[in-house]
Formats: C-alpha cells, structure tokens, sequence
C-alpha cells in the first residue's frame, strides 16, 4: 500500500515571510536614534510590494488588494496587519524574493537621502553657530550711512 505524499506546508520557494524580511532589511540599516522599528520596515516593504496571504493549511497564497489593508498597521514586525475598526487582523503574510530586492533598494536610498539631508542640515546649523558666534565677539555690522545730495 502507498501513501500519498503530504500536502507541502511551505510557501512556494519565491515568497518569504514578510516579517523575515523586514528583519533582514532592519538588520542592515547603520543603528542610530533615527533607525527605523522592525514595524516601520515591514510596513515600508508593504507599501512598496504586493502582499500575500498564506494560511497554516492553504497550499496557496493569495494576493491581498489594497481594500483589504487600507486602514491596517503591521504590527509584531510584520507578522499580523491589525484594524481599528473592528476586522479580524490578517496574518501569515508574504512577500515575493525577487520584490523583497526592490524594496531593500529603495529603503536603503532612502535611508541614505535622510541621512544626507541630516548631515546638511547639520552643516548648516553649525554655520550659523559660527555666524552667531562671530557677530558676538565683533558686534553686529553698522547699516551704512545713507548719504543724500
């Protein structure tokens, strides 16, 4: 007597777990004070990529439309999406592999647009310390003189 193989259990080899991936990406962000939460990665990953849904018996995942999450917060580092208006939170979320790279790249450049904006702003900051300091120390200029015909 044979038996039949048992159904797979594993999602299909080209989706991840979306909160596998938010770790992977926070995980190679530089830790700073302004290092994004696990939760504001997955969201990030959300917003950039298609998500799916694969329940603990579905040999398939399915493609979540947008009105099914609009209103959600990832939560739990991107393991559940919860509602505040009462719907069942939706869990066992996935991502393609291949989509996952995309979004990487664009939270990495991201990250580094902020942190240049930062080190600007800082820069700019420190000029006008100077400035500051310089008025200080050599008094502020005098207006000039206004002379008439």
């Amino acid at each position: 007597m044979m038996f039949a193989p048992a159904p797979q259990r594993t999602p299909p080899a080209d989706l991840v777990p979306l909160w596998h991936a938010a770790a992977v990406i926070h995980g190679q962000l530089s830790p700073t004070e302004a290092t994004p939460g696990v939760d504001r990665v997955a969201a990030a990953i959300a917003s950039l990529v298609p998500l799916y849904r694969r329940g603990p018996a579905a040999l398939r995942a399915r493609a979540l439309q947008e009105e099914e999450l609009e209103g959600g917060r990832v939560v739990d580092g991107g393991r559940a999406i919860e509602f505040g208006d009462g719907r069942s939170p939706i869990g066992h979320l996935y991502v393609r592999a291949a989509e996952v790279v995309l979004a990487r790249r664009a939270i990495l450049e991201e990250r580094d647009a902020s942190t240049r904006a930062a080190s600007a702003a800082r820069a700019i900051h420190r000029v006008g310390e100077i400035a500051l300091r310089a008025v200080r120390l050599l008094g502020s200029p005098r207006p000039a003189a206004r002379g008439g015909a």
